[in-house]
């Protein structure tokens, strides 16, 4: 017979990665500057979840934005390395 290891009943499983990130750690998912990221919120491509005056960003979010960056790029043809800046500018 093998032992098994028994949680105690209030115990709660710990997420394996958080659902909502600051302004910080999500510009250092994206490897873009805070700025570059508060430029996105301006121009409506990102938006944040308000919690109180806190600012957080939800991790599905910003891989689906990187997601769509991506998809956009490969039907027109360019490279993600050709993009200079948010604005494309």
């Amino acid at each position: 017979m093998t032992a098994q290891k028994h949680l105690p009943t209030n115990a709660k499983p710990e997420l394996a990665q958080p659902l909502l990130v600051d302004v910080a750690h999500a510009a250092r998912l994206l490897a873009i500057s805070r700025s570059s990221l508060y430029q996105l919120i301006w121009t409506e491509q990102l938006t944040p979840v308000r919690i109180g005056r806190s600012v957080r960003f939800s991790i599905t979010q910003l891989e689906q934005f990187v997601t769509d960056r991506l998809s956009t790029s490969q039907r027109s043809g360019t490279s993600p390395r050709g993009a200079h800046g948010v604005g494309g500018s």
